[in-house]
């Protein structure tokens, strides 16, 4: 184990012919035989989710024990507090003397990214000319911090009013749903009206 230990000749050991013969053992004088620790370096594994999901469990690498002595090595791991999309700190920490290893340690980082779960979707509409006024329909499967948005001129410009169609004609909608936890999504609709027909007798 690390440490210091006293070494000394035995008794006798002054005027003795050493082990190759060649010499004789004028003086022994006690020592000290000294084994420094080891150093180990523990350090966190990256980890990541998709937004919403549960925490995997957190890892740590131990770097430099003795083989079969992993367990002589105690360690807290955690990160940092945040569910939204980004990236948080892996700390990792424990004491920096244990047994015969000096430990020192790595953190790592832990990244959240956007779900893909968010979808988006709208009613096209298509009658006949009837007066009224007639306003496309989108909703998404995410409710929650979810922004709905329309472009009638090819995604150039957006507003958050539902388009609407009461003459006789075609709007071409692009239907968007934004949410800071999920990629965003699109959707391609259509409000069409047609001409009613008029016998004129």
């Amino acid at each position: 184990d690390a440490g210091e230990y006293e070494v000394a000749f035995s008794d006798g050991a002054v005027g003795t012919v050493d082990d190759t013969g060649r010499y004789i053992v004028a003086e022994a004088a006690p020592g000290k035989l000294v084994i420094d620790p080891k150093t180990v370096i523990v350090a966190a594994d990256a980890a990541a989710k998709t937004y919403g999901a549960s925490d995997p469990q957190l890892t740590a690498a131990i770097n430099g024990v003795v083989q079969g002595e992993e367990s002589e090595i105690t360690f807290d791991i955690s990160r940092e507090s945040g569910e939204s999309v980004g990236t948080y700190s892996i700390h990792v920490s424990g004491e920096e003397t244990q047994g015969n290893y000096v430990v020192s340690y790595a953190d790592a980082v832990f990244t959240i990214t956007k779900s893909d779960e968010l979808a988006v979707s709208a009613s096209n509409y298509e009658g006949e000319y009837d007066g009224e006024t007639h306003v496309l329909n989108a909703s998404a499967t995410v409710q929650d911090g979810t922004t709905i948005s329309y472009s009638t001129d090819g995604g150039v410009t957006w507003s958050s009013e539902a388009p609407s169609i009461t003459d006789v004609g075609q709007i071409n909608v692009t239907v968007r749903a934004e949410n800071a936890g999920y990629e965003t999504v699109e959707t391609e609709a259509a409000l069409s009206v047609l001409p009613k027909p008029v016998t004129v007798a």
